[in-house]
């Protein structure tokens, strides 16, 4: 008679007889249980993989929208970038201009006393030429523009 044995143990079909007629009942029991035991493992595992696979299978799926996303998120990342080294780029640019302009103006004083120091003409015409620039200064445009 075979015992009842634990799921590690396999056994095939095959060593199952053909024709059960000439087994006793409890030849039968035994011989189902030990089936069973060894049948429940396999089933179990297939049914784990199965899941296992479907959830898989759904990622998978899943992948190329959640790398859409993340191209998208990391371009305009990239792009706030440029934008913000841009503006700070023309910030420092502005701030460069500012300084510039703030020391021509406080170099025009002195220029225009010694414009007037000078006699004549020529003079004037320093004193015509430091106007204009005051002028350019004064509207935001440095001196040439």
């Amino acid at each position: 008679m075979i015992e009842a044995l634990p799921s590690t143990n396999r056994h095939p079909t095959g060593n199952c007889p053909d024709d059960p007629s000439p087994l006793n009942r409890r030849q039968l029991e035994g011989r189902y249980q030990a089936m069973r035991c060894s049948h429940e493992f396999p089933v179990r595992s297939r049914a784990q993989l199965q899941c296992r696979s479907r959830a898989l299978g759904d990622k998978r799926q899943d992948l190329p929208d959640t790398m859409y996303r993340y191209r998208n998120r990391r371009s305009a990342l990239g792009g706030e970038r440029v934008e913000e080294f841009e503006a700070s780029r023309d910030s420092g640019r502005t701030l460069e201009a500012f300084a510039r302009d703030q020391q021509e103006v406080d170099q025009l004083p002195s220029q225009v006393e010694d414009a007037s120091g000078e006699g004549g003409v020529r003079g004037i015409l320093k004193v015509t030429r430091l106007l204009k620039q005051m002028r350019q200064l004064l509207r935001g445009g440095g001196p040439g523009q």
